[in-house]
């Protein structure tokens, strides 16, 4: 007779053992989840937030010229340069010389301080007479009777003093002069919300160093030549000036580099112009006077004298006179089909009379026209808000946005 082999594994569930198992672990996960979200709520409680700003810098330029004259681009620099030049010390010191980077205003409340970066209802004047005092907390206590109490520690040594908010105070480590901006602010913050002011004024020498080691400068995209900008401030304005200033004044730089970059060759073009036509001119003297000495006779009619110089600089100015006037016309159509619902496409055609590119754009006008002249049609039938109607209307401002970029692109 076959023995039932039996497993060593219960497949049976023992429900009364799984819920004694249970009534005697619910005080340990009770305890457990008890204690992490107590921890949570004292990290959030007493951990200040910080906010990241970022922007995203794209470096481009025409690339028509270069593909027209087959030259190299004399404005292409390598991400990698451009980052360095973005974290150089020169640059950022220029770039955050331009915000209130030197005093740190607060207001400290039972748990937490926090910044006052431009909302600060009082400002500080000052003069260091003592570096030590770089860093120090300086409270601030606005009294009643229009008196401000100061009170700051250096190690061991204490100072606290009262003096009128319409005089400088003078210690051994600074003079210092306090003017309110919103005198109502100061009191409330100070007396209703029970606030306690106070400042720190920073090095000079060290605010590049201490933001530059925050600033985080990236390539984005390589094939893009975009680069990433961002830092984390506890104070979301302070974030956001930064990294819009030191955007904003690496365009600018970078605008103003090209542009000294391309005078520059113009300048050498120029001049080598300039000895190229004295040379000619000097060498058909030479072969003038040489015919004259040796009785040859020129064939004028065949001669080609040499192109005048200020002749082609006229050339050139109606060039540019007739590029400025294509431009504004450019504008023109540009402001039309921009600010006008009900557009008039004929008086379109008649600023595009005669211009370059006026075969370019009349085919696009014209499409335009003639869904204008639908619209009409259609109206006779159908009231102005039929889906026939409405198709037509997507259509119109279709056609008016390819006219926009045709325009824009030229």
């Amino acid at each position: 007779m076959a023995k039932k082999k039996i497993s060593s594994i219960n497949d049976d569930l023992d429900v009364g053992l799984l819920m004694m198992i249970a009534r005697q672990s619910v005080v340990s996960v009770i305890v457990f989840f008890a204690v992490f979200a107590m921890a949570a709520f004292l990290y959030l409680k007493y951990t200040p937030p910080v906010y990241q700003s970022d922007a995203t810098v794209q470096l481009g330029f025409d690339s028509r010229t270069t593909n027209i004259l087959q030259t190299t681009n004399i404005y292409e620099q390598t991400l990698f340069q451009e980052i360095e030049l973005l974290r150089s010390p020169v640059f950022l010191e220029k770039s955050l010389s331009k915000l209130p980077l030197d005093v740190n205003y607060y207001a400290k409340g039972e748990i937490l301080s926090h910044e006052l970066y431009k909302t600060s209802p009082f400002s500080v004047g000052y003069r260091v007479i003592d570096p030590v005092i770089y860093g120090k907390p300086i409270y601030l206590r606005f009294l009643d009777d229009m008196q401000v109490e100061i009170d700051y520690q250096i190690g061991n040594y204490n100072y606290v003093n009262t003096f009128p908010i319409t005089d400088s105070i003078v210690t051994g480590q600074l003079a210092l002069k306090v003017d309110i901006v919103e005198m109502e602010v100061v009191y409330r913050q100070q007396n209703t919300e029970e606030s306690t002011f106070y400042v720190e004024l920073n090095n000079p020498e060290e605010i590049v160093s201490d933001y530059r080691a925050r600033l985080t400068v990236n390539v984005l995209n390589e094939y893009a030549k975009t680069i990433y900008i961002s830092i984390d401030e506890k104070n979301a304005l302070k974030a956001h000036d930064i990294v819009t200033g030191v955007s904003n004044d690496f365009i600018d730089f970078d605008e103003i580099r090209k542009k000294e970059s391309a005078n520059s060759i113009l300048d050498f073009v120029d001049d080598q112009l300039a000895r190229i036509y004295d040379r000619l001119y000097e060498t058909e003297d030479q072969l003038e006077t040489f015919r004259k000495e040796n009785n040859i006779e020129t064939d004028m009619a065949k001669a080609r004298p040499l192109p005048d110089f200020y002749n082609r600089i006229d050339q050139l100015e109606e060039v540019i006179i007739e590029l400025e006037l294509d431009n504004e016309v450019l504008k023109k159509v540009e402001d039309e089909l921009n600010s006008n619902t009900d557009l008039d496409v004929y008086k379109l055609f008649s600023l595009l009379a005669g211009a370059e590119y006026e075969g370019v754009i009349s085919d696009l006008l014209r499409k335009l026209r003639d869904l204008f002249v639908q619209k009409e049609k259609m109206l006779y039938v159908v009231t102005p808000t039929s889906d026939q109607i409405k198709t037509l209307e997507y259509q119109i401002e279709i056609q008016k946005n390819l006219l926009l970029e045709s325009v824009a692109s030229m």
